[in-house]
C-alpha cells in the first residue's frame, strides 16, 4: 500500500509524462521509480517524503538538486528536472539499471577484471575532475553511488549470455557519480572541515577532523578501486575510528593482489596517508593507463582542431595566429602543435587597437561566407544590419566615432570566436571526454566574456 502511495504520487505530480512506475530501491524517507517517459525511455523518479523528515535531509537534498542543475558531464549523473508538492519532493534523473557494488555481486564473484576497473578509473577521473573544476567536493564516493549505464542493445543480450560475456558488456558500459546529498560547493575558500562521508571510505584528514579539500575524493576513489579489484577494503576498522586512522598510517593493504603495475601504482598513490603525498589529477594524466588511450585518438582530436580553424578572421590583424599546446585541464600530457587563435589582445587587453577600424564586419566574420549568408545568421543579425557612425568636422568627436567604430569590429570578432569553440567543443571524439577539454574550453568562453565587459567599460 505504502509503495503504491508514492506510485500513485507521481502520476499526481506529472500526470501522463512519466509511465509504469516500477519501485527499484528505497531508503528511510525515499522510493525509487523506474518509469517511462513519452519516447518510451527509461528515467528514475527519486520520491521523498517531506512528511515529518528531518531538516537536514530537506537541506541535502536540495543541494543536490542545485549542483546537478550546474552539472553537464557524461560521467555524473543528470537531472532532468525536479518538483515539489506539499508532501513530497521528486527528482526525475537519468536511469542507471545498476550500481557498481550490485554489478559487482551479481555478475562477477565481487572481483572485478583488472581490464574493466581501468575503463572505470578512466570515466571517474572525468567524472570527478569535472566537478573539482566546477569547485564541487562529492565527498561520498562509495561502490552504491556510482552508477552503471548499459547500452540498450547489450541490456537485453545479457540475460540470455552466460559470465563470458559479462566483461564484454560492462566493458561497453557508462559509468556516473552518483548521490551528491553531501556534496560540498566551494565558493571563496577551497576546504572544510565538516564530518561527512563513509567512514571506511573518509581520507585519514576527515577522520582526524582536519581540514580537508579535494584530495579527500581521490583517497575516497582509491577506496574504490581496491574495492573493485579485490573484494574487500583496504584499511577495515569501521567499530573503532582511531584505529582505522592508525591502518590507514601503516598502509599494509594487500596491494601484491592488483597485477597490472600502473594500476597498483594508481591506488597505493590515492591511498597516501599524507595528503602532500597524495595523487594528483596531472600526475594522474600522466600515467601510462590514460596516456596509452591519448594517444591512439591523439590524431583524431588534432583533425578536429584543424577542421575548425575558421579564425583567420582579419586578415590584416598581424599574430591573430600563434601554436600554442592544447593542455589537459591540471596536466601537462597531451601537447599538439596546432594552429589555435590568440589573438594579441588576449596577451595584453590594452591593445585594442590594433584591429583596424576601417575593415568591412562581413569580411571579418568569415571570409569565405557570403554577405548574404552572413545576414542569415540571426546571432549577427544586429551587428551587421546597423551601420557604423559617419565621420563629422568635429576632430573630437570624430575620435569618439572612431573608437566607436574600433569596438564595434573587435566585439564581432570576439562573439565570432565564442561560436567558434562552441562548434569545436561539440566536435571533440567521445573517446576524449574523460579528459574535460570542454571544462578547459569553457574557461576560455569566460575570458572572451570578461573580455566585453572591459572593452564595454573603456
Amino acid at each position: 500500500m505504502i509503495d503504491q502511495f508514492y506510485a500513485d504520487s507521481i502520476q499526481q505530480q506529472f500526470g501522463n509524462k512519466y509511465m509504469k512506475p516500477l519501485l527499484i530501491g528505497e531508503g528511510a524517507f525515499s522510493k525509487v521509480f523506474k518509469c517511462q517517459n513519452e519516447l518510451g525511455e527509461f528515467v528514475a523518479i527519486k520520491v521523498v517524503n517531506l512528511l515529518g523528515i528531518q531538516p537536514f535531509i530537506v537541506s541535502s537534498l536540495k543541494n543536490e538538486i542545485q549542483l546537478l542543475n550546474q552539472i553537464k558531464n557524461d560521467n555524473v549523473i543528470r537531472l532532468y528536472e525536479s518538483q515539489e508538492s506539499q508532501s513530497a519532493l521528486f527528482l526525475v534523473l537519468e536511469y542507471c539499471e545498476m550500481d557498481v557494488k550490485h554489478m559487482m555481486i551479481n555478475y562477477f564473484d565481487n572481483k572485478l577484471p583488472e581490464d574493466l576497473v581501468i575503463n572505470i578509473l578512466r570515466q571517474m577521473v572525468n567524472g570527478l575532475n569535472y566537478l573539482h573544476q566546477k569547485n564541487i567536493l562529492h565527498r561520498d564516493l562509495k561502490l552504491e553511488n556510482i552508477g552503471v549505464m548499459i547500452k540498450k542493445e547489450d541490456f537485453y543480450q545479457h540475460k540470455k549470455l552466460n559470465n563470458i560475456h559479462f566483461q564484454s558488456i560492462f566493458q561497453n558500459g557508462s559509468y556516473k557519480l552518483l548521490d551528491l546529498g553531501l556534496s560540498k560547493k566551494f565558493l571563496n575558500q577551497k576546504n572544510t572541515k565538516t564530518l561527512a562521508g563513509t567512514l571506511l571510505n573518509m581520507a585519514p584528514e576527515i577522520l582526524q577532523r582536519k581540514s580537508y579539500s579535494f584530495e579527500a575524493d581521490i583517497y575516497s576513489l582509491g577506496v574504490c578501486l581496491y574495492q573493485m579489484i579485490t573484494g574487500e577494503y583496504p584499511f577495515d576498522n569501521s567499530l573503532n575510528r582511531k584505529k582505522q586512522i592508525k591502518l590507514i598510517q601503516k598502509q599494509n593493504a594487500k596491494f601484491q593482489e592488483i597485477q597490472n603495475s600502473n594500476l597498483r601504482d594508481i591506488i597505493q598513490k590515492m591511498l597516501n596517508f599524507k595528503v602532500e603525498d597524495r595523487l594528483t589529477f596531472e600526475q594522474l594524466y600522466q600515467s601510462p593507463l590514460l596516456q596509452s588511450t591519448i594517444e591512439n585518438v591523439q590524431s583524431q582530436f588534432q583533425n578536429s582542431l584543424i577542421q575548425n580553424t575558421e579564425f583567420s578572421i582579419l586578415d590584416d590583424v598581424k599574430s591573430i595566429q600563434s601554436d600554442v599546446s592544447i593542455i589537459c585541464p591540471n596536466t601537462s600530457m597531451v601537447e599538439t602543435d596546432v594552429s589555435f587563435i590568440q589573438p594579441n589582445y588576449m596577451q595584453n587587453q590594452s591593445n585594442y587597437e590594433k584591429i583596424s577600424d576601417n575593415q568591412d564586419i562581413s569580411s571579418e566574420i568569415n571570409s569565405n561566407q557570403s554577405f548574404e549568408e552572413i545576414q542569415k545568421n540571426s546571432f549577427y543579425k544586429s551587428l551587421i544590419d546597423k551601420p557604423k557612425l559617419i565621420f563629422y568636422k568635429d576632430c573630437k568627436f570624430n575620435q569618439l566615432i572612431k573608437r566607436f567604430n574600433s569596438l564595434y569590429d573587435q566585439f564581432a570578432l570576439v562573439i565570432k570566436l565564442c561560436e567558434n569553440f562552441l562548434d569545436l567543443i561539440s566536435s571533440i571524439p567521445q573517446k576524449l571526454k574523460y579528459q574535460n577539454f570542454e571544462v578547459q574550453f569553457q574557461k576560455y568562453l569566460e575570458y572572451f566574456s570578461d573580455l566585453l565587459e572591459i572593452m564595454i567599460k573603456h
